[in-house]
């Protein structure tokens, strides 16, 4: 899994798998499909890619995204941005305030 940030455009995209120039077919909004700050991207076959998270320097909404928890694992060791997350890994304050 690797995470790319552009701080021009402000956006995180993550890499599930080594995804060759022209391999994402398309992407999905999660959810109810009203959701522009996050999206997953897709190979023709339908399979989880990467995802892209804009405006990420405000945090990155993980909530109900497939791979919650690698991508919240992911999101913790980079330590930059602020996450929405479900996932209980570590019953500190400091988590519990990042679930709010």
């Amino acid at each position: 899994m690797l995470l790319i940030y552009d701080p021009e455009g402000d956006v995180v995209q993550v890499e599930l798998l080594d995804v060759r120039p022209g391999g994402i077919h398309h992407s999905d909004a999660p959810g109810n499909g009203l959701d522009h700050c996050r999206g997953i991207d897709r190979a023709e076959s339908g399979e989880i890619v990467g995802y892209y998270f804009m405006g990420a320097s405000d945090g990155v909404d993980l909530r109900g995204l497939p791979h919650e928890e690698a991508l919240f694992e992911l999101f913790s060791r980079c330590g930059q941005f602020q996450v929405q997350h479900t996932y209980e890994s570590d019953p500190s304050p400091s988590s519990a305030a990042s679930r709010s």
